[in-house]
């Protein structure tokens, strides 16, 4: 129930009614949400440009690593797409459908001046029923097909790799507000308000004063030690990816610190304020299932802290590159692998339906070479 002294985090209207505010971002997959932290103007601007669309900023951040987890957002929206990712070694241009699998870019149909003054016209397809859309659409602009020669490519499977770019400023004032609100879920609204600095909280809704001087990248201060992990009353089934999203609040001597770990590896800590006094808690949730999935985490705080300044970023950068570039290595390979061992299993499956339901045993030599030979482009790299 809301108390009528309850007021908007950020602006400190009251909250006469407060707006549904996700903790983690619904973009990564966040599924815990609260009213009791803003009000509605206050959360639409988060993603308004006229405040920097700090949240926008963060999920475009972090779309290679949506894509490749199969993160579907908190409100139901399926994972992106990332187009003209890159080419193929003959030159074809690709997307990355979720889980990082790549995909000829859609055709470009002949334009009507190629089909006036060629009389061979060569076009990439998706796949058959691509290539059949756009004959579809040649032949309804009156052009007669004498003949079509297709030809059905296998090409070497591209390396992936995922380009991360990210706005330290915008990414810094969204990471801090999940800090924020994560604090109103755990302790309540009026608690947040007496304990979180004022300063920092005028800094994420407006950027001013600098948030670096409140949140940054953190692979220098010593995390958490995590003691143990259960499911939560409200997910008795949720089970852990090891690409969790994980937020500690804890006091470590006299200041009040949020530590922040998405996807299992990018790590950022928030100064929230002094020493208060609170019980260390920790909300965690695995964002890859497409469903809440939340966990209880109990924890020993670290016995010391470095508060983040601004020349953190500066001074840390070569360190924070360098593990920001190994998690998501991590991560691209860990789907490569499981996109890999899914499509040997199909195959697998395939083989055997095939073998049970020939109709002469003479086609089995040809169907398990058939297998074979598939196998054989996996193996290599490649997709048939």
């Amino acid at each position: 129930m809301q108390l009528d002294s309850e007021r908007c985090i950020f602006c400190s209207n009251p909250l006469v009614k407060g707006s549904v505010e996700h903790v983690f971002p619904s973009a990564l997959g966040g599924r815990v949400t609260t009213t009791h932290a803003t009000c509605e103007s206050c959360n639409n601007a988060f993603s308004e440009v006229s405040t920097g669309a700090v949240e926008i900023a963060l999920a475009n951040d972090f779309i290679y690593i949506r894509n490749a987890l199969n993160v579907w957002s908190g409100r139901g929206n399926p994972p992106p797409t990332i187009k003209d990712a890159g080419q193929f070694d003959d030159g074809v241009k690709y997307d990355l459908a979720p889980n990082l699998t790549p995909i000829v870019s859609k055709s470009r149909i002949p334009s009507k001046e190629d089909t006036n003054n060629q009389a061979n016209l060569d076009f990439i397809a998706q796949d058959i029923s691509d290539a059949q859309r756009i004959l579809g659409i040649l032949e309804k602009r009156g052009i007669k097909l004498e003949s079509i020669n297709a030809k059905y490519i296998t090409t070497k499977a591209p390396i992936i790799r995922a380009e991360l770019k990210f706005n330290g400023n915008k990414i810094f004032r969204a990471i801090a507000k999940i800090a924020v609100v994560s604090y109103i879920v755990l302790y309540g609204n009026l608690r947040a308000i007496s304990d979180i600095y004022l300063n920092l909280r005028k800094s994420i809704i407006s950027g001013s004063p600098d948030i670096a001087n409140y949140c940054g990248w953190d692979y220098i201060n010593d995390f958490p030690t995590v003691l143990d992990v259960q499911p939560h009353e409200k997910s008795p089934d949720a089970v852990q990816s090891g690409f969790d999203h994980r937020i500690f609040i804890t006091n470590v001597n006299h200041h009040l610190v949020a530590y922040i770990n998405l996807f299992g590896g990018f790590n950022f800590s928030v100064l929230l304020g002094n020493h208060s006094a609170i019980s260390p808690k920790c909300l965690a949730l695995n964002p890859t299932l497409g469903k809440s999935a939340r966990f209880n985490i109990k924890f020993t705080p670290p016995v010391s802290y470095i508060p983040k300044n601004i020349n953190s970023f500066k001074n840390e950068h070569k360190k924070v590159w360098g593990e920001v570039q190994s998690v998501t290595s991590a991560i691209v390979e860990h789907c490569q692998k499981l996109s890999r061992d899914e499509y040997i299993k199909k195959l697998s499956q395939d083989l055997m339906i095939s073998v049970q339901t020939a109709s002469d045993p003479s086609d089995i030599d040809r169907i398990v070479r058939g297998f074979c030979e598939k196998l054989a482009h996996v193996e290599n790299g490649k997709r048939p």
